[in-house]
């Protein structure tokens, strides 16, 4: 008997946790949409609701304060996270530090971490009919790469996510920068130089044996052209290291199964 199940939680308990200490925040859509995936809709929702509740009950999870999708999106709406008897239940299960809760973020940060959740929930939904896989998807701070800084000293490169995934005899590998129109084009400019010089200290082709490519998401075609025209001022022999895509068209690009439509864009991050 695992150590779950003497304490009550089952395997899909344990996935909820998982996912909650892997990406800090899920709605409880995403988890749904994730973990109960057999029944009619109704069935999924019912389950779904069942689970959430009694581990929040249980004290392994907490709901944020906010609700997201108004107040007619009930459980679905709620934002879930790990609590510290959480943490402390996956440091003894899984091994590793234990942590507690911090305190109610801001809306800034649930909106961000949200839509990084999403992008992997979109990828694992929508891979298997294009009869790909995702091999892996780390979020914030399990993506992020030291390496040594041009200057002297160690710098650290902070993408919002690293995915891995594989259609036939391909595989694709991006860092991700989810945009939410927050930040200013010389900021995104400035970031884009700090990957440049990531990938010509080499750390990352030494570990993959091939340097992946920088997706940045946009939220709409008007600021994924405003994105694409900053990178465009990169040196000529670095922006095929970088690709810009619609939160609509990105999902489809990770797999494999759309040509990538802006200048800057190469096939680059993938391997045989």
């Amino acid at each position: 008997m695992s150590a779950s199940s003497r304490r009550g939680l089952s395997d899909r308990d344990l996935a909820v946790l998982r996912l909650l200490s892997s990406f800090r925040l899920m709605s409880g859509d995403h988890l749904r949409r994730l973990l109960f995936t057999e029944g009619s809709a109704l069935t999924r929702s019912r389950r779904a609701r069942s689970v959430l509740k009694r581990l929040t009950e249980s004290g392994y999870i907490g709901r944020l304060d906010r609700q997201i999708g108004g107040v007619h999106a009930g459980s679905q709406g709620f934002v879930y996270r790990l609590t510290t008897k959480g943490h402390s239940f996956l440091a003894r299960t899984d091994g590793g530090l234990r942590r507690r809760a911090s305190g109610e973020p801001g809306e800034r940060f649930i909106a961000h971490v949200l839509a990084v959740s999403e992008q992997y929930v979109r990828l694992v939904e929508q891979a298997p009919s294009a009869d790909a896989s995702v091999l892996s998807f780390d979020a914030e701070p399990h993506c992020w790469r030291g390496y040594p800084a041009a200057h002297g000293g160690t710098s650290t490169i902070r993408p919002d996510g690293f995915c891995r995934t594989v259609k036939g005899d391909y595989e694709y590998a991006y860092f991700l920068e989810l945009d939410l129109s927050t930040e200013s084009l010389s900021t995104i400019s400035a970031k884009a130089r700090s990957y440049v010089e990531f990938w010509r200290s080499g750390v990352e082709q030494q570990r993959l044996g091939f340097f992946p490519q920088i997706l940045w998401i946009a939220p709409d075609e008007r600021r994924r052209h405003g994105i694409d025209k900053a990178l465009r001022r990169l040196p000529a022999d670095t922006r095929a290291l970088f690709a810009v895509a619609t939160a609509e068209a990105s999902t489809a690009q990770l797999l494999g199964t759309r040509q990538q439509n802006s200048n800057t864009n190469t096939q680059g991050g993938e391997s045989t």
